[in-house]
């Protein structure tokens, strides 16, 4: 079936934008397409001083839900949402036009009023019928749900009745066709229910404005911005104002049965005179890191003066980026006045301090190591606790020098110290441990009294041992002949000649 000029050129052009945007995406993974008519080579537009017809306005754009969406045009984040465009141009004179072209830029604008993308766009439908809204479908777009769309930078041009001034002869050649064309700086795209939104920036004495133009969904519209509410009717404009600097949402409802549909948009009401503090990035203190605290704040901006709250643990209060080192976690507040005009604006940054030393109270198991107790040494220190190491000194004597409950076993009397480390914030505590060591050998220098036993001498035997020590027990062996085996000085006569031995204990 052969295809009329117009399709063929639509179908070209479609293609060739297909082709271009696979390309696109290979290189830099666009989220979105626009699959319509484009116009890729520059074109010659009559000057906008000599476009003085007024017969055709382009009075609206939509892109209306798809068959089996809901009347909201429901989406889900993160998807991408296909539907047709829609051009709607009055045609106020009593005449059918051949064709009508535009050309501009489709902007898609995220939900806070900042761009998302913007691409070259352009496309041309007929006929016009004569004294009529003539709404003409002009493609398919494709863009991200949630978001909004708007045409703007136009170019609009249009024929005369003549039928062999078609879409090709009129996009071909636009130079040739005033005075019957127009410029338009922009017109919104009706996705579903939306709103253009005129923001007016706040003062040092006066907060801003939101003046909200819902559109699309179903009027009358209500629109609420900070908890405070207003009516709408179609094609009104609601103001809100007293508005602080800063990011505000606006939630606009409309009255479609039986659920509204309801569109959320965020705008940010500036402040062309106040100034912007900054106190810093948060920090962390430790025993380790940031130890004598860190720079906060900005830096010195002319014109401007600077005061902080609370001082304690500042370098100074009173300029941009003092130092700071407090003792506990703390938050300061800068506010930054402009000398001249006496706008201020406040920032915060939250040092936390993290200096806690580690718990010593449970560290201890001091003992003394004789030769009757404790004569292979004992454990000292605690049960090891996560998230802290050990190092005792001096290291001799002990079983392990970094654990927290060695055993000690030292020759003489030791005093330990062991320093206990947090390693989450490097600080320490040290506990001392003493190990007494007491075996000294008792002396026995003293004990004696070797002596001959015959029938002249000694006869009843002699004292042998030493006078008795006090603190220190005697046991004498063998027994036979002795007055007392268990005390320092016993009497020996025994029968025969006999070797005695002391034992001598402290």
């Amino acid at each position: 079936m052969k295809q009329s000029p117009l399709k063929t050129s639509s179908f070209t052009s479609q293609m060739k934008l297909v082709n271009y945007l696979l390309h696109a995406l290979k290189i830099c993974c666009l989220v979105f397409f626009v699959l319509m008519s484009t116009k890729s080579t520059a074109q010659t537009f009559p000057p906008a001083s000599s476009c003085t017809s007024g017969d055709l306005l382009l009075v609206g754009a939509e892109l209306p839900p798809n068959a089996g969406e809901d009347a909201c045009g429901t989406c889900t984040a993160g998807t991408t949402i296909t539907r047709t465009l829609f051009l709607s141009i009055n045609n106020k004179t009593g005449s059918t036009r051949t064709s009508f072209a535009f050309w501009g830029t489709l902007e898609i604008i995220n939900a806070d009023g900042t761009l998302f993308s913007s691409t070259p766009i352009s496309d041309c439908r007929g006929p016009i019928i004569k004294n009529s809204i003539n709404r003409k479908d002009f493609g398919t777009l494709s863009y991200p749900c949630g978001k909004s769309l708007r045409l703007t930078n136009l170019y609009l041009a249009w024929t005369s009745a003549s039928p062999g001034e078609t879409c090709p002869v009129l996009t071909g050649s636009p130079s040739t066709i005033n005075p019957k064309c127009g410029i338009l700086p922009f017109i919104p795209v009706v996705a579903g229910l939306d709103g253009t939104v005129d923001v007016t920036s706040a003062t040092c004495t006066a907060g801003g404005s939101f003046a909200v133009s819902p559109i699309g969904g179903k009027a009358p519209y209500s629109v609420t911005v900070e908890g405070v509410t207003k009516s709408a009717a179609a094609g009104a404009t609601v103001t809100f104002t007293g508005l602080n600097a800063g990011s505000h949402s606006i939630l606009i409802t409309d009255a479609t049965t039986p659920t509204a549909c309801s569109k959320t948009l965020s705008r940010t009401v500036g402040s062309s005179s106040a100034p912007t503090a900054n106190a810093g990035d948060d920090f962390t203190k430790t025993c380790i890191s940031n130890a004598g605290g860190k720079q906060i704040g900005e830096a010195t901006a002319a014109g401007f003066t600077y005061s902080w709250s609370p001082t304690t643990g500042l370098s100074a209060s009173n300029i941009s980026d003092p130092t700071a080192n407090p003792s506990s976690t703390t938050t300061y507040t800068v506010t930054k006045t402009n000398s001249t005009t006496g706008c201020s604006h406040t920032d915060q940054v939250t040092v936390t301090v993290n200096t806690t030393v580690p718990s010593v109270t449970g560290i201890g198991g001091a003992f003394t190591k004789t030769c009757t107790s404790n004569p292979s040494g004992a454990t000292i220190g605690e049960t090891p606790v996560a998230g802290f190491t050990y190092a005792w000194l001096p290291v001799t004597g002990l079983s392990d020098a970094a654990i927290g409950n060695p055993t000690a076993n030292p020759s003489t009397t030791t005093t330990y110290t062991v320093t206990k480390t947090n390693t989450a914030n490097g600080c320490t505590a040290q506990a001392s441990v003493e190990v007494t060591v007491n075996t000294t050998i008792p002396s026995v220098t003293g004990i004696g009294g070797t002596f001959t036993k015959t029938c002249i001498s000694n006869t009843s035997g002699s004292t042998i041992g030493e006078t008795p020590v006090a603190g220190f027990t005697y046991a004498w062996l063998p027994v036979t002949g002795l007055s007392n085996a268990a005390i320092g000085n016993p009497t020996a006569n025994p029968s025969t000649t006999t070797t005695y031995t002391v034992t001598k204990t402290n």
